[in-house]
C-alpha cells in the first residue's frame, strides 16, 4: 500500500504562525526556506575561507500548506513530490507540512506565497486570479462545459511543446508563483440531498453552493439554480442545517470532505475540470541552489505523468465506488442530457467570452482552448483513455496489492469503470 511518509506536521507552530510570517516579511534573509539555503551556503564559504572543515549543510526548511486532508488525492501527490525530491537530494530538505487548511483557505495561502511568507501550497488553478485579478485565464476551467475530459486536459497541456502550460507558467511567475505541476483528477459534479439532477428543470429552486469564482456563479445561474457562494470549510455544516440543498465541487471532494454522509444524489455532470496545482513562491524558488531548482521542475513534470497515468484512473474507480458504497444515487448523464446543459451555458455567456470587446479573458487564448476542445473527438478521447488505462494497468501489474486507500483494491479498469 502506498502511503505518504510522515512529515513534520507543523501544527504546533500554527499558534505562532502569524508571528513567523511577520518576521519573515521583515527579514528577507531569514524568511522562507530559500533564506536558510543562503545562510548555509554563506556559512560554508566562510569556513572554507578560514581554512577550517566544511560543516554539513543545514537542510532547507520548506513550509508547504494544503486545504485538503492527507488522504485526498492532491495531498497524496504533494507527498509523492516530496518523496521524490528526498530520494534525489537526501537530507537537503526538511518539509513542514500544513494540511487541512491549517494556514487558512486558498485565498490566504496564495497571498502568503505571493508575499513570500509561505514557500509552497496545493492550490486550485483559479486561485491565482484572486491575488490581483490580472490572471482570469486560470479560471477558464470554471467555464461550464468548455473542457471536455481529464484526458483532454492533459492533451491540451502537452500539445505543441506545452504551449498552453508555458503560457500559464509565465503569467503565474509574473505574479509571484511557480507552477511545479499541473494535476487534474476527476470532474466537477453536482450533489444534493433533495432530488436527482439530470435536466435544467431539476436544478430549479435548489440552493447550490459554489466557490468564490464568478464563473461558477454564472454556471449555476444558467442552470436556473440559486447559487450560494461559500467557503469550503462551511459546507458540511450548511448541508446538515439545510442552509444549502447541495453543492458543486470536484467529485473527489464529495468523498474526502464526507458530503456523501448527507447528500442522497450525485449527478456526474463533469461540467468543469478544475486543475489542482503544486505551486511554490518565486521568492522561495529563486533562493534554492541551482540543482534543487532543476530537481523541483523535473519532479514536477514526473508528478504530472504520475497523476495522469496512475492517480486519475485510480480515482475514477475509487470515487464512483465510494459514492455508490455510501448509498448515494450516482447518475450518469447521457450525452444528450449533458449537451442540453451545455447549450444553456452557451446561450447565457459564451458569446460574451468569445467577443474580444467583452471577454474577461485573452481572446486569442480562449479561442485556442475552445478550438482544441471542439476538435477533441470521441475517437481521440477513446484513444487517450486507452493509452492511460494501459499505463495504469502496467503500473498495477508491477505493484501488486497497490492502493492509496486502505480497504480499497483497484480493479485496473480506470476510465472504463462504470460502477459495481
Amino acid at each position: 500500500m502506498k502511503m505518504p511518509k510522515k512529515r513534520t506536521l507543523a501544527l504546533l507552530l500554527v499558534a505562532v504562525l502569524a508571528l513567523s510570517f511577520v518576521l519573515g516579511a521583515c527579514n528577507n534573509e531569514t524568511g522562507g526556506g530559500g533564506g536558510q539555503a543562503s545562510q548555509a551556503a554563506q556559512s560554508s564559504a566562510n569556513t572554507q575561507a578560514q581554512g577550517g572543515n566544511t560543516p554539513a549543510e543545514e537542510p532547507i526548511v520548506v513550509k508547504w500548506a494544503a486545504l485538503s486532508s492527507d488522504d485526498n488525492p492532491i495531498s497524496i501527490l504533494a507527498h509523492e513530490f516530496m518523496d521524490r525530491i528526498d530520494e534525489r537530494f537526501p537530507g537537503r530538505i526538511e518539509w513542514q507540512w500544513f494540511p487541512n487548511g491549517a494556514l487558512g483557505g486558498e485565498r490566504e495561502m496564495v497571498n502568503a506565497m505571493v508575499q513570500g511568507t509561505l514557500d509552497a501550497a496545493v492550490l486550485g488553478d483559479l486561485c491565482l486570479n484572486w491575488v490581483d485579478g490580472t490572471f482570469p485565464e486560470c479560471e477558464m476551467t470554471s467555464v461550464g462545459f468548455l473542457y471536455k475530459s481529464t484526458p483532454a486536459c492533459y492533451a491540451l497541456w502537452e500539445d505543441n511543446n506545452r504551449e498552453v502550460a508555458k503560457y500559464f507558467d509565465k503569467k503565474a511567475k509574473d505574479m509571484g508563483c511557480i507552477i511545479l505541476a499541473y494535476t487534474q483528477v476527476g470532474g466537477v459534479d453536482v450533489g444534493n440531498r433533495i432530488r436527482e439532477i439530470r435536466t435544467l428543470q431539476d436544478f430549479k429552486g435548489l440552493k447550490i453552493r459554489h466557490n468564490e469564482s464568478e464563473y461558477n456563479a454564472a454556471y449555476l445561474k444558467a442552470m436556473g439554480a440559486n447559487g450560494v457562494p461559500m467557503n469550503g470549510t462551511e459546507v458540511y455544516a450548511a448541508l446538515q442545517q439545510g442552509t444549502i440543498d447541495g453543492l458543486t465541487m470536484s467529485d473527489f471532494n464529495f468523498v474526502f470532505n464526507k458530503y456523501i454522509e448527507i447528500n442522497k444524489f450525485h449527478s456526474r455532470t463533469h461540467h468543469m475540470y478544475n486543475t489542482m496545482n503544486l505551486d511554490c513562491s518565486v521568492e522561495f524558488f529563486n533562493k534554492l541552489p541551482a540543482d534543487l531548482q532543476q530537481g523541483f521542475l523535473e519532479v514536477g513534470l514526473e508528478i504530472e505523468q504520475y497523476c495522469k497515468n496512475v492517480m486519475a484512473p485510480y480515482m475514477e474507480e475509487f470515487i464512483i465506488g465510494s459514492i455508490e458504497g455510501a448509498g448515494v444515487k450516482y447518475s450518469y448523464l447521457t450525452e444528450d442530457e449533458r449537451m442540453a446543459l451545455k447549450q444553456a451555458c452557451v446561450d447565457a455567456y459564451y458569446e460574451e467570452y468569445r467577443n474580444p470587446e467583452t471577454t474577461p479573458f485573452d481572446p486569442e487564448f480562449f479561442a485556442k482552448v475552445e478550438k482544441f476542445m471542439d476538435e477533441w473527438t470521441e475517437e481521440k478521447e477513446a484513444e487517450a483513455e486507452a493509452a492511460i488505462n494501459a499505463e495504469y494497468k502496467k503500473f498495477l501489474d508491477a505493484n501488486p496489492g497497490f492502493t492509496f486507500h486502505e480497504g480499497f483494491t483497484p480493479k485496473g479498469e480506470g476510465f472504463a469503470y462504470r460502477g459495481a
